[in-house]
């Protein structure tokens, strides 16, 4: 199931003018939209190529291409997730706890994602986020998180 998932090419919007830099669009299923700006996509997915470019745990996932969808699809199992919150205060998940593997069922793929949600409690903001954010990689949701992650590793830099 987990294969189908990372298979699973959809695509994350159209692309168009906005007033802030290109931006894509994504049709929801009541028919709400949601945009996000395709080069905050590309910060954060850089950002977290520099921060876990020499982990063991995610190397066989990095580094992302910026310029695609490649952020959603690698953090669609919580592992990059886990790893980044972990470099913001170490062992803030033990990594013990983890499912690690390329072949994870949806039950533990969804484990995790939520160890890494719980973890990440303290830290930001996550109002209506919640593992299925994640597994059905909903963009503007993920973005939401990975913005606040990214400012919080990039804060501790100063």
């Amino acid at each position: 199931m987990v294969s189908e998932i990372k298979a699973d090419k959809k695509d994350f919007g159209s692309i168009g003018d906005h007033s802030k830099g290109d931006a894509a669009t994504i049709q929801g299923a009541v028919g709400a939209q949601h945009t996000y700006i395709v080069e905050e996509r590309n910060v954060i997915a850089r950002i977290i190529n520099k921060q876990l470019e020499e982990d063991e745990y995610v190397k066989d996932r990095l580094p992302m291409v910026a310029e695609s969808d490649d952020l959603f699809h690698v953090m669609s199992d919580g592992l990059v997730l886990i790893r980044l919150l972990n470099e913001i205060e170490k062992d803030t998940v033990d990594m013990r706890t983890v499912n690690i593997g390329s072949n994870l069922g949806i039950f533990k793929v969804r484990e995790n994602i939520n160890l890494a949600l719980t973890a990440a409690k303290g830290k930001i903001k996550l109002v209506g986020i919640d593992a299925t954010a994640f597994l059905d990689k909903k963009p503007h949701l993920i973005l939401a998180v990975l913005w606040q992650v990214a400012r919080l590793l990039q804060v501790q830099k100063i």
